[in-house]
């Protein structure tokens, strides 16, 4: 019975990581580069404490709203540094860096969905070389961009930033190694 039962998880497992494929390759245009991008989130997912449905959940979000391909990958492992190892932080900055994509400048309702998933209006402010009322300021006059946002999560997420490799760091805790071992 334990038998049947782990051959059905493989298989099951399987079937979800192919719906993925075919799922991010409809969005990229083409199947083969649907393959490339998961086997990645597969690999960032064995390393952090994310799974892989997550990551490709986000990575569907970030595509759909028209982050490019070439941007994904960067952008997970700074937004999941961001997140520490919180899935559903993840998907709220995700949604959030999307939107402003699409849009292409930032909107307090983005930048507050970026704060309440840890990525505070400081963070963006001190990159930008401003003041939090400044950088508010800008905000309300259209003068944030989402290039601000992309190079304040650079800056945050390399080294001597505040969130350098919290996702790495946080796959060593117990929590983070059981999800290693089940991805």
């Amino acid at each position: 019975g334990a038998f049947v039962s782990m051959g059905k998880e493989a298989v099951n497992a399987q079937r979800n990581i192919e719906n993925l494929q075919l799922n991010i390759g409809t969005l990229l245009g083409d199947a083969d580069k649907g393959k490339e991008l998961v086997a990645e989130l597969q690999k960032y997912g064995e390393a952090t404490p994310y799974d892989t449905e997550g990551l490709a959940s986000a990575a569907q979000t970030m595509l759909a709203y028209g982050v490019s391909a070439q941007q994904i990958m960067p952008l997970m492992k700074q937004l999941g540094d961001v997140a520490q190892g919180n899935t559903e932080h993840l998907q709220g900055l995700a949604l959030a860096f999307g939107q402003m994509t699409a849009v292409g400048t930032v909107q307090k309702q983005d930048l507050n969905q970026m704060a309440s998933a840890g990525f505070g209006f400081n963070q963006i402010a001190k990159s930008m070389g401003v003041s939090v009322a400044e950088f508010l300021d800008m905000v309300s006059k259209k003068k944030v961009h989402v290039s601000d946002i992309a190079k304040a999560l650079q800056d945050a997420t390399s080294a001597g930033g505040l969130f350098y490799h919290s996702a790495l760091n946080a796959s060593k805790g117990l929590e983070g190694t059981f999800s290693n071992f089940e991805e």
